[in-house]
């Protein structure tokens, strides 16, 4: 009955390793589980969060926004979206408010992307849905450095 288990077990995370290898994207060892629809996973410095109060999913600007609960913490937005990407994009530091920038908020204060920015991958982009996964960015704030890695599936123009 274990190795059952453990059987399954392994063909659900091969399953969901392959869709994304559809995609061109390859997953890595330490990818956090896709997220339901309209919803965020994060690792801040080694902790997860789910964030399940989605603010927008729109291109510009706008950009893409969760929070862990609404006007909650921790949150994270992306602005500069472009919604027609696919493939590699990369996140900057806010520097330029026109190309892809990320800030993630929590108790401590503010995390920006550092400024040699971080590499993600498009996992999903069709007519109406948009997933967008990153592993390790480099992130800090007046207080010292991190890490975040997310996975983001959200409707877009909501």
């Amino acid at each position: 009955m274990l190795l059952s288990g453990m059987l399954t077990m392994n063909c659900q995370n091969t399953a969901d390793a392959s869709a994304d290898l559809g995609n061109g994207n390859t997953p890595v060892a330490d990818d956090l589980p896709a997220p339901a629809d309209e919803t965020a996973e994060i690792s801040l410095n080694g902790v997860r969060h789910t964030l399940v109060h989605k603010y927008d999913c729109k291109g510009g600007t706008t950009g893409i926004g969760f929070a862990k609960v609404a006007f909650g913490e921790p949150t994270l937005f992306l602005h500069g979206v472009d919604l027609n990407a696919t493939g590699n994009i990369t996140i900057k530091s806010n520097t330029n408010p026109l190309a892809w920038h990320m800030d993630v908020d929590d108790v401590g204060g503010t995390w920006v992307t550092k400024a040699a920015g971080c590499s993600a991958a498009v996992v999903e982009n069709t007519a109406t849905t948009f997933a967008l996964k990153a592993v390790a960015c480099p992130i800090e704030r007046t207080s010292g450095e991190g890490t975040l890695s997310f996975r983001l599936r959200c409707t877009k123009g909501t």
